[in-house]
């Protein structure tokens, strides 16, 4: 994956000891002691910029600051290749698959396909990426295959759900397959929204606009949205 992006931990939390415990991460008897003490000096999942190191340098899964839940934020969870936005809610029972059983080989077996099984010399079906935007929301139980490479920002994909194709920005989907609902927003309202890119300002920045943040965007003139530039 590519080097993280410094504007994605922007307002994530760093302890005097975090650079420490990124090291020691590198030592597998360690590590549980070093994320404890990540979490607990640098304000929990939601704020823990080390944590979020650790996922990215030693487990190739990118996660943004303020984004929690499910498994995105358990080390070794995710596969490789995840990369998550910010201000992501992220349900228990979410399930990655980056990769499908080839349907048109002789067989449907990993013997045949996945090198680290002994059989084949080198893979033979390639893995896929994943992109979880902004703002997004993923319900519980919802499994993402490797059809998925994109789940736009402020998407939400209802529970139980199975995902097949991208999701685009601000869709509502649900079932198996996951289908398109609607969307959350009018078009104008949506481009207002993707215009201000409010995701890239902290918590604390985000509190002076409590006006457009705490009550339905259809209430408010669309220049209240974009008041939340980034």
């Amino acid at each position: 994956m590519n080097t993280f992006d410094e504007k994605a931990l922007h307002g994530a939390r760093e302890s005097t000891m975090g650079r420490l415990m990124f090291r020691l991460y590198r030592i597998h008897a360690l590590r549980n002691f070093a994320l404890r003490w990540a979490l607990r000096t640098e304000g929990n999942r939601f704020h823990s910029k080390t944590v979020r190191r650790i996922l990215n340098h030693y487990h190739g899964v990118e996660v943004g600051a303020y984004s929690y839940g499910g498994r995105c934020m358990r080390p070794g969870a995710m596969p490789r290749g995840v990369s998550i936005g910010r201000y992501v809610s992220i349900a228990q029972g979410v399930r990655v698959f980056l990769r499908d059983h080839p349907l048109d080989h002789l067989s449907t077996h990993p013997f045949f396909f996945n090198r680290n099984l002994g059989v084949v010399q080198s893979d033979k079906v390639e893995e896929s990426t994943l992109r979880i935007e902004h703002d997004a929301w993923v319900g519980e139980n919802v499994i993402i295959t490797a059809g998925c490479h994109r789940i736009g920002i402020g998407a939400v994909v209802g529970a139980g759900s199975v995902v097949t194709k991208d999701v685009p920005d601000f869709a509502i989907v649900a079932g198996a397959p996951a289908k398109f609902i609607r969307f959350r927003f009018h078009p104008d309202i949506q481009h207002a929204v993707l215009q201000s890119k409010w995701w890239e300002l902290s918590m604390e920045e985000l509190r002076q606009y409590g006006d457009v943040i705490e009550q339905p965007l259809t209430r408010l003139p669309l220049q209240s949205i974009q008041r939340c530039a980034a």
